[in-house]
């Protein structure tokens, strides 16, 4: 498949999206797209929901990280300085998370 054939396909694809914006917000998304980071404002748009769907997943991979980090049994040795500099992180994560 071609590159014309191919961005075709993804742009019948697509739905829209309405949206309202104070003119201060309207001013940075016009001046992302005239720095040329963007072509259009719709591109950018879409590059924060994907960040934002990053920062999401990076936010549970860490939950799913600390809950297999915790301690859970014999296995876990307070007395080696590795896994008390863990435990630290961990209790200094779960405050982070704490509102």
């Amino acid at each position: 498949m071609s590159d014309q054939t191919g961005a075709a396909a993804q742009a019948r694809s697509r739905t829209s999206l309405n949206l309202s914006l104070p003119p201060k917000l309207r001013q940075w998304v016009d001046a992302q797209v005239q720095s040329g980071r963007y072509g259009n404002a719709s591109e950018y748009i879409r590059d924060l929901i994907r960040q934002d769907q990053r920062r999401e997943a990076e936010r549970i991979l860490e939950e799913l990280l600390i809950q297999g980090l915790e301690p859970t049994g014999s296995h876990w040795d307070d007395e080696r300085p590795d896994f008390q500099q863990i435990a630290k992180l961990l209790q200094e994560k779960k405050q982070q998370r704490s509102p």
